[in-house]
Formats: C-alpha cells, sequence, structure tokens
C-alpha cells in the first residue's frame, strides 16, 4: 500500500465519494490558509490528493512503523525459542549461542540458577525426543509430549515451552478487553444512583 499509495488511495476514495454521493454529502478539504500552523497545509490541487498527503499515507506509514515495533524487536527473542523444538532436517546439536540469549531474558523465570542446567536439560530432552521418535514440529507438540508423560526432569524446558505458547504476538486482545472495561464501567455509573 505504501509504494502503490496513489491507486490504493483511489480505490478507497471512489467508494467514499460514491457513498457521499448516496447521502448527498460533498467531500472538501478544510480550509487553507497562507500560514496555518494548527494542521497539515498541503498543497493540493484535488480533495484526492490532500487526503492521500495528509491522512492515508502518514497512517500507512505509522502502521508499518507499529508493525516493526510490535513484531520485528521481538524477532531475535521468538526466534531463540526455536532452539528448543529439534527439527527433523537438521543435526540434533543445541544453539548454544540462541539458547543463552532466551536464557538471559527469562532466567528470573526458570528454577536453573546456571545456564548450564537449562543446557543440560535441553539436551536430555532432544535424547528423549530421539528415543521415543517423536520429534516435535511445534512448541505445541513438544509441551503437548512432556505434559503427556509426566516428565518432571525437564522443568525449565516444560516452562520455556509454556512462555513461548503463550506469548501474545499483539497487545490487541488486552486493549480490546479495557476498552469493554471501560463501556461497562460507564454504563454502571450512569445507571446507580
Amino acid at each position: 500500500m505504501q509504494q502503490n499509495a496513489v491507486q490504493e488511495l483511489k480505490k478507497i476514495f471512489e467508494a467514499a465519494q460514491s457513498l457521499c454521493e448516496k447521502y448527498g454529502v460533498e467531500i472538501s478539504v478544510p480550509r487553507v490558509m497562507s500560514r496555518q500552523t494548527k494542521r497539515d497545509n498541503v498543497p493540493h490541487p484535488t480533495p484526492e490528493e490532500y487526503f492521500r498527503r495528509t491522512i492515508f499515507v502518514p497512517f500507512v506509514d505509522s502502521f508499518i512503523l507499529h508493525l516493526d515495533e510490535r513484531l520485528l524487536s521481538h524477532d531475535q527473542i521468538l526466534r531463540s525459542f526455536a532452539v528448543i523444538i529439534p527439527s527433523e532436517n537438521k543435526n540434533q546439536e543445541v544453539n548454544e549461542v540462541a539458547l543463552r540469549q532466551l536464557y538471559a531474558a527469562y532466567e528470573h523465570l526458570l528454577d536453573a540458577e546456571l545456564f548450564e542446567i537449562v543446557l543440560g536439560e535441553v539436551k536430555l530432552c532432544y535424547t528423549v525426543w530421539k528415543e521415543n521418535n517423536k520429534t516435535p514440529k511445534t512448541a505445541m507438540d513438544a509441551l503437548a509430549f512432556l505434559l503427556q508423560n509426566n516428565t518432571k526432569l525437564f522443568p525449565n524446558v516444560e516452562a520455556l515451552l509454556k512462555i513461548f505458547v503463550t506469548i501474545p504476538v499483539t497487545t490487541a486482545s488486552n486493549v480490546r478487553t479495557f476498552s469493554t472495561l471501560r463501556r461497562l464501567k460507564t454504563y454502571l455509573r450512569n445507571t446507580t444512583r
């Protein structure tokens, strides 16, 4: 959308224009002054051009920035979780650098006082999965295997897997919850006397 902003906004603008014609609303731009400091004052030959420059392009840029901030900044930590789950086509070696990053990020939630304890658990877990021919493909499979076999030998691996399967990608559900709570509390305040 950012690269094809003209075409993308043209589609949106045509849909908005048809709705405005249906309801008898005229599309206009805010008044432009020679020296305006409180809002965007970009040169524009048409309303479509004005809305593209002042609303559409900044919104798309902001959206991309927020996606990068929420998803890509945690990319390295999320990639570190992959070290716990061995892949079938890979050599069954533990990536110690990635595991060390994972340990550093979550050591306050683990029972292990030393990194070597977690490393040993992961290596032993790899061995158990290999012996049982149960190489997990996902974190949920690995966690289900540990929970089904009631294995208490790997408390730190189990804790890391639980963290991994419960990490939200975004906080949208939390925001929605608070928004709903705010409406409910306002409704209750208005009805209580």
